[in-house]
């Protein structure tokens, strides 16, 4: 026989071996949905764990931060008015304003802003007058870029009269956006707004300097109007506040106009208003960043600058910050803050490199920096940029962050019965109205659960970061000569099809583990990439992340675009 012959043979065979190990190895695994837990080829009975990973379990356990969350997210002065009306007018599009920071605000449980004009009809406001008005429609673009409740206690709010201030509050109760610092009448005017995320009930004070407005702007028992910062009156309402809500926010419209530190009568107001109960004051009116004090443990921001503004005649007016709290129930346990820079007399873009440096420090407070990963489109690269950290007495840095509880709605398999997708203690449910379809086996210890489109097609899919003794699952690959038992980090991905749960990918023992993960789509083409914040072993099972990666999927797995340390 031919030799060529032969050669064409045993490279057809060779060929055939490594699509059927590649079928073995990728093969999608159905599980039994009548089952109150799943079972698979590696699922132990509780009995059967090994003293490994009971040991691995406990000490999970031990790590975890049990503390419910939510996320409150501030940002200062916002105005459609003048030639911010023009430049959304030019664009044909009401949210223009926000279409670098809307993936931040609306990641956000709470997201607070001072809105500082009146939405009503009218006639267009000229530049440089001093008489704000926003059409009808802005309240859209605040509940599209994800904000849920606005401060009205400032010196615009009563630009046109009380008309114009009815208008405003119809237009945001129909946008479903809640106000404070304003009412129909005093009572409203000074009763916080109160929302509840996670378990924690959050209350919010806004109240407008007398120095400011005229007597008239004051709410008072039969007419609409503003609620003033009265000391006395504001820490009775915190005292009442505290006693409906674990947090309370008191937000003051005050201070000097384009000067960088607070002063007295806003350092006053907002000790007085700590001293009360309350756990952080935001500032607004000066329209240029002004310092921070950290008061008795709390924080205080007398001025986040402007966010949607077109004071763009100075660096100062141009530049403000986005204040993130995380909180619990006991207060604020650590916040972020993100600078940015307001372009095109509208649009603040958050920034990057010496800029955000210069920003920041105008908190004059010590910032930790922690970092995740951005896009370059100039450079065309994955860029490290950093997240200004401030750790509060309540911050537990020994703890970690991963959610302890997770609780997802969603519609994986497009049918009319929604899932819901628990993550408690390491162990994932996932339940269709009264049906259990899939409990993670006992010997996994699920660090979180994501569900994204991240093979990038049309499948809605369950993301799960695990840890597990084994470095393969039901089949072993002809690559791998034997099992590593030792526990290690794995990324597993799921679909669910006709109430099954299937497997499409799952990896073997990962070289480092993944602290955290996330998708998110960094370059803005449309399609997700996964971001991996990675650690070592050394520890674990405790992660500290060292590096930051960057994967895209491609056909048979997740492809390393790029990696840095975060050192």
């Amino acid at each position: 026989m031919d030799k060529n012959l032969y050669r064409k043979i045993a490279l057809l065979i060779f060929f055939l071996l490594i699509l059927i190990t590649a079928g073995i190895f990728f093969n999608i695994q159905k599980f039994d949905r009548s089952k109150s837990t799943a079972i698979t080829a590696d699922t132990t009975n509780a009995q059967e764990l090994s003293l490994q990973f009971l040991e691995f379990k406990k000490n999970k356990l031990a790590l975890l931060n049990t503390e419910t969350t939510a996320s409150f997210i501030a940002v200062g002065d916002i105005s459609f008015s003048r030639g911010v009306e023009r430049v959304v007018k030019y664009q044909k599009n009401i949210n223009f304003p926000f279409l670098k920071t809307k993936e931040i605000l609306s990641n956000a449980d709470i997201t607070y802003a001072n809105l500082e004009t009146p939405i009503t009809y009218g006639p267009e406001v000229p530049d440089g007058s001093m008489i704000f008005r926003s059409n009808p429609g802005t309240e859209l673009a605040l509940k599209w870029a994800g904000i849920d409740v606005v401060n009205l206690a400032n010196n615009h709010s009563y630009n046109f009269d009380k008309e114009g201030l009815r208008d405003t509050f119809k237009f945001l109760r129909d946008a479903d956006i809640q106000y404070a610092g304003a009412g129909d009448n005093s009572t409203q005017a000074y009763t916080p707004v109160l929302i509840q995320k996670n378990g924690i009930k959050f209350a919010l004070l806004s109240y407008e300097s007398m120095d400011i407005v005229p007597n008239e702007y004051e709410a008072e028992e039969n007419k609409p109007g503003i609620a003033f910062m009265r000391i006395d009156k504001m820490q009775e309402s915190v005292k009442k506040a505290k006693t409906l809500a674990d947090v309370v926010i008191v937000a003051m419209h005050a201070g000097e106009e384009y000067v960088p530190l607070g002063n007295d009568l806003q350092t006053n107001f907002a000790h007085a208003a700590i001293d009360a109960g309350a756990e952080v004051v935001i500032g607004d009116h000066p329209h240029v960043i002004q310092n921070a004090e950290v008061y008795k443990e709390k924080i205080i921001f007398y001025n986040l600058g402007n966010f949607v503004m077109d004071q763009m005649w100075s660096d100062d007016t141009r530049r403000a910050l986005i204040f993130e709290g995380i909180f619990t129930k006991k207060g604020l346990e650590k916040f972020y803050v993100t600078p940015v820079q307001i372009e095109h007399y509208s649009q603040p873009n958050p920034v990057t490199g010496e800029l955000a440096d210069t920003i920041v420090n105008r908190l004059q407070l010590s910032m930790q920096k922690e970092y995740t990963v951005d896009y370059d489109k100039i450079l065309e690269s994955y860029v490290k940029t950093p997240k200004f950290a401030y750790t509060t007495v309540l911050g537990n840095t020994t703890k970690d962050r991963t959610p302890s509880e997770k609780n997802i709605i969603t519609n994986l398999d497009k049918d009319t019965d929604y899932e819901n997708i628990l993550l408690k203690n390491g162990q994932v449910q996932i339940i269709s109205g009264k049906q259990l379809l899939w409990t993670s086996p006992e010997n996994w210890w699920v660090d979180d659960v994501i569900v994204e489109k991240s093979l990038n097609d049309e499948r809605t899919l369950v993301n799960m970061s695990v840890w597990k003794e084994g470095n393969f699952g039901k089949s072993k690959p002809l690559w791998e000569t034997e099992d590593d038992n030792s526990i290690k980090n794995h990324m597993f991905v799921f679909a669910l099809e006709n109430k099954m749960l299937k497997h499409i990918w799952q990896s073997s023992n990962l070289p480092v583990p993944n602290c955290k993960i996330e998708f998110r789509d960094i370059e803005g083409d449309g399609s997700v990439e996964l971001i991996a914040y990675e650690g070592d072993y050394q520890n674990a099972p405790l992660c500290t992340a060292a590096h930051i990666a960057v994967f895209r999927w491609k056909e048979w797995g997740f492809y390393n675009q790029w990696r840095e340390s975060i050192n």
